[in-house]
């Protein structure tokens, strides 16, 4: 089991990447998901989120679930082909009611893609 202190351990600052995973911890309880036992690709994706960079914290404590999003892309450790990243346009495309819910899907998509790419 993990906590918080294992995610900020060895950090340039162990302070700060602390607070950050304390709150993502917090808001993916919230959100009904068990970060304490995350297997060791989503234990790297929050380790380097939270220790290197601001910004990839926000965006897996805005969504914790992004977090497993991410380290179960078959994509995390290699280029992604422009043809797979259209075809996931595509199928939120699709599957979008209205332009709200079709801005949403790119926003939560753009995220995710943020978060691979940084920790890549």
């Amino acid at each position: 089991m993990i906590g918080p202190a294992d995610l900020a351990r060895g950090a340039p600052d162990e302070r700060d990447a602390g607070l950050r995973a304390e709150r993502l911890f917090d808001a993916a309880a919230q959100s009904g998901l068990d970060l304490t036992r995350l297997d060791e690709v989503g234990r790297r994706v929050a380790t380097l989120c939270c220790q290197s960079a601001p910004y990839l914290a926000t965006l897996i404590t805005r969504d914790p679930h992004r977090l497993v999003r991410v380290a179960a892309d078959p994509y995390l450790r290699r280029e992604k082909p422009r043809e797979v990243l259209a075809a996931e346009v595509a199928s939120w495309s699709d599957r979008a009611r209205d332009a709200p819910a079709l801005g949403a899907a790119l926003r939560r998509l753009r995220a995710d893609e943020l978060v691979r790419l940084g920790v890549r």
